[in-house]
Formats: structure tokens, C-alpha cells, sequence
């Protein structure tokens, strides 16, 4: 890059100050503050409601303490060490591991979040569907055990693919199952939170994602085990993930029932 890597950042500073400042401009607390919402919105938003949606007081002790979102969240540590195994490894594996060059290495890293953002997608969509058909239990945690098996799968499928490509290509697959099961996670916080989903999807997000401090423990790994034995770390991180949701009861809170 002409000038160095370092302009990369101050090309792309700009943009997050940008969003930053529309969304400030554009975003409101509430869905009666937005101009862009229309009467009938609203009346559907609010139908069968007799008071506006608050969280109980002293809500953050009551998901601390709540079994199904402690489960949830350590569910969701166990698929986020894969997920930074791809978000800060990936690229290094691709050129060291399987000889692409650092250009080759640099496209294709990018190939995971791409068939991440499309299974996210796909994901919500299912488990929104068989919550309707099926209820919220089975609704939320089949999506994810499936795609977290999946996940295990394909993860010790692409380390041990002898191809470079087809390996890309399963653990472009891997990553995007974990992402196939974001929406279970937080549409199952909501369901066993309700008034108090905020705190709950904090909760599960923070400890979720502490997952990342394992970065140096990843190193380790790779230093004394080499790869594939830290890579199949993160297939037994993720049958983890997949029996705990056995153990989740997604359901709306006595107060939410209808």
C-alpha cells in the first residue's frame, strides 16, 4: 500500500466517526421517538401490552443469578474461543500452515466472515421459525446444538484437509455455523429474560466474549502442540457449547406468558 500500512487506519478512521455521528442524529430509545415509525407500527408494537416494558428493579442481580442465562453465557465463551481462534489466528494458519501467500492469505481469510454474515442471516430466520412452529424450547436450542456440532465437525475436517482449498472452504463453513447460532443465543436470552433482556443479553455478551483472553493460551498451544492439536481445542470447546444448551429451558418468564 502506497504510504504504508498505517494509512489503511487513517483511511478508515473517518468511517467510524461517520456512523458514529448519523446514528447519534438517526437512532432513539424508543420506537414512539422516531419519526420514521408510523402509527400502525406502533399499534402493532404495542398490542396486548397494558403498560410500557420495564426492567425489574435490581434486574443485573436477578440474570446474574439466573440458572438459564449462566448457562447460555457459558454456552456462548465455549463458541466464541473458536471464534477468535478465527478472528486472530486464521490468517496466520493460512500462510504458515498452508502455504498461501500473504495476498492469497489476506483474500481468503476473508472468505469465513463472508459465509458468516449469510449463515447469521439464515440462522435468525430458522430459529424464528421453529419458535413459532414448535416453541421456544426446541425452537432455540435445535438451531444451535446442530450447528454447534457442526461446527466440531468441520473444524477438525478443514485442519485435517489435505487440499488448501477445500480446507479453506470447511472452515469457512466452520466459522459461519458458529455464526448460524448467534440468533438462538439472544432470541433465547430474551425469551428467559423478558423485562430484563437487556441485562441479560449483557451478561451473555460480556462473559461470552472473554473468551478473546484465551488469545494467549492459543499461542501457547501452537508453540508447544502445533496446530492441528489447537485447532481440535476448539472442537471440543464446541460439543461443550452444544451439551450445555441441553440444559437450557427456553421459556418466557411466568410474567411473559400469553
Amino acid at each position: 500500500m502506497v504510504g504504508g500500512w498505517q494509512v489503511s487506519f487513517y483511511a478508515l478512521a473517518p468511517i467510524g466517526l461517520i456512523v458514529g455521528l448519523w446514528w447519534w442524529w438517526y437512532g432513539r430509545d424508543r420506537p414512539a421517538e422516531h419519526a420514521a415509525v408510523t402509527p400502525q407500527e406502533l399499534e402493532l408494537i404495542n398490542a396486548g401490552r397494558t403498560a410500557p416494558v420495564v426492567g425489574t428493579p435490581g434486574g443485573w442481580k436477578l440474570v446474574l443469578a439466573h440458572r438459564d442465562v449462566l448457562l447460555l453465557t457459558a454456552s456462548y465463551f465455549c463458541m466464541n474461543y473458536v471464534f477468535y481462534i478465527f478472528s486472530q489466528w486464521l490468517f496466520t494458519y493460512l500462510v504458515k500452515e498452508r502455504g498461501f501467500t500473504q495476498l492469497e492469505g489476506g483474500w481468503l481469510y476473508a472468505a469465513p466472515f463472508v459465509v458468516g454474515a449469510v449463515l447469521a442471516a439464515i440462522g435468525g430466520g430458522v430459529c424464528d421459525a421453529l419458535c413459532r412452529r414448535i416453541g421456544p424450547r426446541w425452537g432455540c436450542r435445535l438451531p444451535a446444538f446442530v450447528s454447534l456440532l457442526l461446527v466440531a465437525v468441520l473444524l477438525v475436517a478443514g485442519a485435517k484437509s489435505p487440499h488448501p482449498y477445500v480446507a479453506v472452504a470447511l472452515l469457512a463453513l466452520c466459522f459461519g455455523f458458529t455464526q448460524f447460532a448467534e440468533g438462538p443465543f439472544w432470541a433465547a436470552s430474551t425469551y428467559v429474560a423478558g423485562p430484563n433482556t437487556a441485562s441479560a443479553t449483557g451478561v451473555l455478551n460480556t462473559g461470552g466474549n472473554l473468551a478473546g483472553l484465551l488469545a494467549p493460551l492459543t499461542g501457547l498451544m501452537l508453540d508447544h502442540y502445533g496446530w492441528w492439536p489447537t485447532l481440535a481445542s476448539g472442537s471440543v470447546f464446541a460439543v461443550a457449547a452444544a451439551v450445555l444448551w441441553l440444559f437450557v429451558r427456553v421459556q418466557p418468564p411466568p410474567a411473559q406468558k400469553t
